[in-house]
C-alpha cells in the first residue's frame, strides 16, 4: 500500500444495541494494497481513547455493556488515517430479553406469587399467559455470592413445573447456565433456594419465572411456546464489585482550556469519588476551584494551567452489598498541558547581493504540535509564503531564500506560531538585496609624448 489512509466514517451495522448482540463495526472507505494495519480504539466520552486488545482487523465485534465512541487507526507505510468516531448507545437492557410467546392459564395453570429478597408479588392469569412486572414491581438486591430461599405459588390446574432464569452476566440473554429448577407441585407453594454466583455481573438485570403444565423445562427453554402455562418478568438488582467499563483516559489539553475525565462502570447504585496524585500520594478531589463532579462518573476541570501538568487522576467506584461496601479503583490517567505559544527568537533584518541565498531564523515555544507560517509584505500587506520558486522551509522555523534577486529588496519577513488555538507573530525583519556591480563607462585609449603625465577613468553603478 502506499499514501495515507482516508478511513473515513465508522459504520455501526446496529445502533443502539443489546448486549448480547454487541456491536458490529466497519469503515466507511476501504485502503487497498497489502501492509494495512488496523487498531480499534473506544471512548467512553469521545475525548480520550483507548486501544482495544486484539481488535486489529478491518472489522470489530464484541459485547457492549454501556454506550462507547468507536474509532480506527488505519496505517500503511507509516502513514495513519483515524476514522470519524461513532457513538454507538445500548438499549435498555430490560427490553432486550427473547418473548416468551403466548400461553394459556385460563385452567388454573397459572403463576399465583413469587418471592424473593424483598420481591413479593402476587398476580393472577394473565392475558396470553404473560405478565412484565419489571417496572411495576421493586426490584429486590441479591449479593453475588450468597443463596437466596424463593417461592412460587402455582395454580391447581396439575402438575405444575416451574423454572427460573437469571441473567446473570447481564448480556440481555436468559441462557442455559442462568436456570434454575425451582420444583413441582398442584396448587401449592414450592421453595427452592437460587443461588447468585460470585461472579454475577453487577447491576439490574430481567428474572424470567415460568410454570408449565404436566412437562418439565429443560435450561434452554426460557424462549419456548407452550399451550398450557405462565410466563411472568421481573427485574432484580445483583450487587457485586463494580465492573470499570471504561477507564479514564490520559488526556494533552492547552492552558486555560476545559478537560473532563470519565468513567463507565457496572454496579448496583454506583458512587464515585476522584482521587489525584500531584506527585506523592493519592488524595480525594473536591469539588470546588478548578473541580466539579468529584462524586460523579465525570470529573470537569474548568480552566487548566500549567500547575496541573503531570498530574494522575482515578476514580474509586463503590457500591454497598448487604452492608458491606464494596470498592473498584480505575487505572490512573495523566494531564499533559501544553503551555500557550510564544516567540522566544524574532528573525534578523539582513543585507545581501542579488543572486545570493539567505536564511531567515525565528524560534517559538509552545505545545506538542505547534505550526510554523512565514508571510510577507511587499509593500502592501502581508501573505502567506508557499514552498517553491525562491522560497523554502516556509511551515517551519526557518525561510531558505535561495537565489534573491533585486525584485525581493525591501520586502519584509516574518513567523506566525499556532497552538491551542492561540497565534503568536515575530517581529518583522527586512531584506535588503544589492544590485550587482556594472561598468557603465569604461578608460579611453590615450597617447601622450614621453614624460608626459595621462589619466584614466570609467564609472559603474551597484
Amino acid at each position: 500500500c502506499s499514501g495515507t489512509p482516508n478511513p473515513g466514517n465508522t459504520i455501526a451495522a446496529a445502533n443502539p444495541v443489546c448486549a448480547s448482540n454487541g456491536v458490529s463495526l466497519s469503515l466507511q472507505n476501504a485502503t487497498a494494497g497489502s501492509g494495512v494495519s488496523y487498531q480499534w480504539q473506544s471512548s467512553g466520552n469521545g475525548l480520550a481513547f483507548t486501544n482495544i486488545s486484539g481488535a486489529t482487523n478491518a472489522t470489530y465485534s464484541a459485547p457492549q455493556y454501556v454506550a462507547t465512541y468507536y474509532r480506527c487507526i488505519v496505517t500503511c507505510s507509516g502513514n495513519s488515517g483515524i476514522s470519524n468516531p461513532v457513538y454507538v448507545t445500548n438499549n435498555n437492557l430490560l427490553s432486550c430479553y427473547c418473548s416468551p410467546g403466548s400461553g394459556d392459564c385460563s385452567y388454573a395453570d397459572q403463576i399465583e406469587s413469587v418471592s424473593i429478597g424483598t420481591l413479593s408479588n402476587s398476580s393472577g392469569c394473565s392475558s396470553g399467559g404473560y405478565a412484565n412486572y419489571m417496572s411495576s414491581v421493586s426490584a429486590p438486591t441479591l449479593n453475588a455470592g450468597s443463596s437466596y430461599s424463593m417461592s412460587v405459588r402455582v395454580g391447581a390446574g396439575g402438575t405444575e413445573y416451574v423454572g427460573v432464569w437469571i441473567d446473570f452476566n447481564a448480556n440481555g440473554a436468559f441462557e442455559t447456565t442462568e436456570y434454575t429448577y425451582l420444583g413441582t407441585g398442584n396448587g401449592s407453594l414450592i421453595t427452592n433456594t437460587i443461588s447468585i454466583p460470585s461472579g454475577a455481573t453487577p447491576g439490574t438485570v430481567g428474572m424470567r419465572v415460568r410454570v408449565r403444565w404436566n412437562t418439565n423445562f429443560t435450561s434452554s427453554d426460557p424462549c419456548l411456546n407452550y399451550t398450557y402455562g405462565e410466563t411472568e418478568d421481573y427485574a432484580v438488582n445483583i450487587c457485586n464489585t463494580p465492573v470499570i467499563i471504561h477507564h479514564p483516559g490520559s488526556i494533552s489539553a492547552c492552558a486555560n482550556s476545559n478537560v473532563s475525565f470519565s468513567t463507565s462502570a457496572l454496579a448496583a447504585s454506583p458512587t464515585y469519588q476522584w482521587q489525584v496524585n500531584t506527585g506523592s500520594s493519592w488524595t480525594n478531589v473536591t469539588n470546588g476551584g478548578v473541580y466539579s463532579g468529584a462524586t460523579t462518573a465525570t470529573l470537569n476541570i474548568t480552566g487548566v494551567t500549567t500547575s496541573l501538568n503531570g498530574y494522575q487522576y482515578r476514580v474509586l467506584v463503590g457500591t454497598s452489598c448487604g452492608g458491606s461496601a464494596t470498592t473498584n479503583t480505575s487505572n490512573a490517567a495523566t494531564l499533559t498541558i501544553g503551555a500557550l505559544p510564544a516567540i522566544t527568537g524574532n528573525p534578523v533584518s539582513t543585507t545581501i547581493c542579488s543572486g545570493a541565498n539567505t536564511t531567515f531564523i525565528a524560534a517559538a515555544t509552545g505545545p506538542s504540535g505547534l505550526t510554523y507560517q512565514w508571510q510577507v509584505n511587499s509593500g502592501s500587506g502581508w501573505s502567506n509564503i508557499t514552498n517553491g520558486g525562491v522560497y523554502s522551509g516556509a511551515t517551519s522555523s526557518s525561510l531558505t531564500i535561495t537565489g534573491a534577486t533585486t525584485a525581493l529588496n525591501a520586502n519584509q519577513y516574518r513567523l506566525v506560531a499556532n497552538g491551542c488555538a492561540q497565534t503568536v507573530t515575530s517581529n518583522a525583519a527586512t531584506l535588503t538585496v544589492l544590485s550587482l556591480p556594472t561598468i557603465t563607462a569604461g578608460p579611453a585609449s590615450m597617447t601622450v609624448c614621453p614624460g608626459g603625465n595621462v589619466s584614466f577613468s570609467g564609472s559603474a553603478t551597484g
